[in-house]
């Protein structure tokens, strides 16, 4: 089951992004408003799907944060995949695809659901990722 209350574990995030301001940027934002509250996370990262798969294979999470255009996988196999190698673990797309794609892709794709790049300053901060987890649960 996911950590979503606990104030002693944190949770863990694996964020799957291959650009490096945009994996910062995830960060900065989590940051944001995770020390004002109970919720704490650690994050690893992983570049690729085969980095990811790697990861997810040696670690236990309770989120993935991810992209879904990666250097060896692009959008539908990338979640595609995942969700098959871990069918249980939240998936949190970030992308600037169409709005419709990704509302569409959450639908057919279990416990998945989306941000969209371009309104992340606006949208995102681990509060916000908590409500959309416990809405996956």
């Amino acid at each position: 089951m996911i950590n979503l209350e606990s104030e002693i574990k944190p949770i863990k995030i694996l964020i799957i992004e291959d650009d490096p301001d945009q994996k910062k940027l995830l960060k900065i934002l989590l940051e944001r408003n995770s020390s004002s509250g109970a919720t704490h996370y650690v994050a690893s990262e992983a570049s690729t799907l085969a980095e990811s798969l790697s990861r997810l294979d040696q670690d236990c999470f309770d989120a993935v944060l991810m992209d879904l255009n990666l250097p060896d996988s692009s959008q539908q196999e990338t979640v595609r995949t995942l969700r098959e190698h871990s069918p249980t673990i939240p998936l949190v797309i970030i992308s600037g695809e169409d709005e419709r794609v990704l509302a569409k892709l959450t639908e057919e794709v279990p416990k998945t659901t989306y941000f969209l790049k371009d309104r992340l300053l606006e949208d995102f901060s681990l509060p916000t990722l908590m409500d959309r987890l416990k809405s996956l649960q």
